[in-house]
């Protein structure tokens, strides 16, 4: 199993939908999100967060975050709605920006953190009913 699929988490997101008519039977839509992830730690992000966190101890006096992480996402997107009857076939792509802070050392009055951030394109592919 690869690195990538041990890690875990959850998200929720508000969408915000618009829909304009083509044709009678296309829209497009627009689509846009805002919403919340919290990173559950793979075994190496827990293992890294441990052996700061035995540093912090040994050498400095600060505080350290093992996690769960939280983190914030935004995306935009538009896409194509068919309506095939009392169904409707549905495609949409989207760009996702996010950012997720996991390690914050203090120390003093001096604070050190990595963040995760950065875009991601998805594609969206649905059925409404």
């Amino acid at each position: 199993m690869s690195k990538l699929a041990r890690i875990g988490g959850i998200s929720t997101d508000f969408v915000f939908e618009g829909v304009v008519d083509l044709a009678p039977s296309t829209a497009l839509t627009l689509r846009g999100s805002l919403g919340l992830s919290l990173l559950l730690p793979s075994e190496e992000l827990t293992a890294a967060g441990e052996a700061l966190g035995d540093v912090c101890l040994t050498e400095w006096d600060c505080e350290d975050n093992t996690g769960p992480y939280l983190g914030l996402q935004a995306a935009l997107g538009t896409g194509l709605l068919y309506e095939l009857g009392h169904v409707g076939l549905r495609l949409d792509l989207q760009v996702q920006a996010y950012s997720m802070r996991t390690f914050r050392v203090s120390t003093g009055g001096d604070d050190a953190k990595l963040t995760f951030q950065g875009l991601r394109p998805m594609m969206l592919a649905g059925v409404e009913l």
